[in-house]
């Protein structure tokens, strides 16, 4: 009895060790920021000059969608509708948790894109585009550093005097108070 006992629990060992090993899962790892956003093929990653048409002063005037999981309650949405957001050259972000000398990183994401990273469509954001364009803030020149407080990433709308922002599992609208182009 005790022999088969110790077969047995070799055998489930065995199974549990190397059933697994097989199991076609893909280990590799992938360059991610802090964010979580992968740079492979399916999105571009935009270099060089932009046209920053986002630079200005920004208000939040409603959520527009929700992600599969929120940091946030009703009332955490509704402290934020009404603040503004500041993108420029010299700071980014709400005030008093702005960031002084941002850097910005715009990455095109396909339809099929956003919604592996963020589990819903674009339609339900209100875009009717397949694809758009995502903005994050950098404390740093190498974009290694995210800035992770509310309005440091956001998406560029058909209209230019409306963005979208994401904060805590949620998508914000935003309109335009001023430019600063």
């Amino acid at each position: 009895m005790k022999r088969i006992m110790i077969i047995y629990g070799l055998l489930v060992l065995s199974i549990s060790l190397f059933g697994c090993s097989s199991s076609g899962i893909d280990t590799t790892s992938s360059q991610i920021t802090f964010s979580g956003l992968t740079n492979d093929n399916d999105t571009e990653v935009v270099e060089g000059p932009t046209s920053h048409s986002y630079y200005g002063k920004w208000k939040i005037t409603k959520a527009v969608g929700y992600g599969p999981v929120s940091a946030y309650g009703k009332e955490d949405i509704d402290q934020l509708i009404g603040q503004e957001v500041t993108y420029s050259k010299e700071s980014a972000g709400i005030p008093p948790k702005e960031i002084k000398n941002p850097y910005y990183r715009e990455t095109i994401f396909t339809e099929d894109d956003f919604t592996n990273h963020y589990n819903i469509w674009l339609e339900n954001i209100g875009v009717k585009t397949n694809e758009i364009k995502i903005v994050q803030i950098f404390m740093d020149k190498d974009f290694h550093e995210n800035y992770f407080e509310t309005g440091g990433d956001f998406f560029l709308t058909e209209n230019i005097d409306k963005l979208i922002m994401f904060d805590q599992g949620v998508f914000f609208e935003m309109d335009r108070v001023n430019d600063e182009n």
